[in-house]
């Protein structure tokens, strides 16, 4: 059971109603427009309310087990590994939902060794509610052998020039190997350059003929002119002490969204211990009177009943997404009355942390890209 602080500390900040926004961010600058790589994915805190037109875009990723997308520690960091988050599929995140599709994500875990000033280990494992079916990108089954001067190509969405707002457009590009360490790469430009938005997402090489994943993006310099830090994937340590493990509890972990009949979604007098007992990877949250209840972390505790497309459609609350997508995704909420901890923030208030936590992610993206 989890007690939200971060969460709670945003909302106070920034009152109870916040909109989502798009946020201006970098990616794979010199690149190209990019409608293959389809394992390549947009990570985004998850969506809350049904009519929201804007996503919020936090890293990349990708997907390298059927119910496993690989990423960067430090996407984790504003939100934490108990954050709710998703992913998208496609080549275009934009408002409305671009061209894809998304996938919920039910847990997520860092690498143990992760260092957020040298951004050593900077390897994050995202577990899917239910498999995608992409082809996911092959994992190395030994060390790839980089070397300085060999073209590695990397792939992200955003911008396709610093200080241009992000199209929310994949793009993938070519950049040059400048250095080799046991545990990363660093590169540049060829002609291509990862940048902020690219953060998480695939450095892939070209080995007799066929592409392997090499590493993650993880950070590099301001400007993103001159070099980028990788961290590998192909090390022995990274793969068989972290991936392959995670990869292995996710094949015989139970998959689906859980019950989200209407019946099953009225939790203001059900408690939970964990979040094992949630449907639909909602969180066990403690409240006021330490009680632990399942909800959507934004929206306090609350009911969802019947099926919506509108808040029109739902008097006294609001039109809440129970799940990324799909028949039954959107449910009318309506918040506990007199629920512990509530403070006076409602669903039809639109209680969302999202843009302040917005903020403090792009303060501190900002500072890694000086610390790579």
């Amino acid at each position: 059971m989890r007690r939200v602080l971060g969460w709670a500390v945003a909302v106070a900040v920034a009152g109870c109603r916040i909109e989502p926004i798009a946020v201006a961010r970098e990616a794979v600058v010199g690149g190209e427009l990019d409608p293959g790589d389809p394992a390549v994915v947009a990570l985004v805190a998850r969506r809350t309310r049904c009519e929201e037109q804007d996503v919020s875009l936090l890293c990349t990723g990708t997907v390298v087990a059927p119910r496993v997308v690989l990423t960067a520690a430090h996407c984790l960091d504003v939100f934490g590994e108990d954050g709710q988050y998703e992913v998208y599929l496609g080549s275009r995140l934009g408002s409305g939902g671009g061209d894809g599709r998304f996938a919920l994500v039910v847990s997520a875990r860092r690498h143990p060794a992760y260092d957020p000033v040298t951004h050593e280990h900077d390897l994050a494992l995202l577990r899917l509610a239910v498999p995608v079916e992409v082809e996911p990108v092959a994992l190395p089954p030994g060390s790839l052998e980089p070397v300085s001067g060999q073209s590695i190509r990397v792939v992200g969405f955003g911008a396709a020039a610093a200080g241009e707002l992000a199209t929310g457009e994949k793009r993938s590009g070519w950049m040059s190997i400048s250095e080799v360490t046991a545990t990363g790469v660093k590169s540049a430009p060829g002609p291509g350059m990862s940048c902020t938005g690219d953060s998480g997402g695939p450095v892939l090489a070209t080995v007799d003929g066929r592409e392997w994943l090499l590493g993650v993006s993880a950070s590099g310099d301001p400007g993103c002119r001159t070099y980028a830090f990788n961290v590998r994937v192909d090390a022995a340590a990274a793969a068989g002490d972290f991936i392959l493990p995670f990869l292995l509890e996710s094949e015989s972990a139970p998959s689906g969204y859980g019950d989200t009949s209407t019946t099953a979604t009225g939790f203001c007098a059900r408690e939970c211990a964990g979040s094992q007992d949630c449907p639909a990877g909602l969180a066990c949250v403690a409240g006021g009177d330490g009680a632990g209840r399942c909800m959507l972390l934004s929206l306090r505790e609350g009911s969802f009943g019947k099926v919506c497309g509108t808040g029109a459609e739902c008097p006294g609350g609001s039109c809440a997404r129970l799940l990324p997508e799909g028949t039954g995704a959107c449910r009318c909420f309506r918040p506990c009355s007199g629920t512990p901890g509530a403070g006076g923030c409602t669903a039809s208030g639109g209680a969302d942390a999202v843009l302040a936590a917005v903020v403090l992610w792009t303060l501190s993206v900002a500072r890694r890209r000086n610390t790579g």
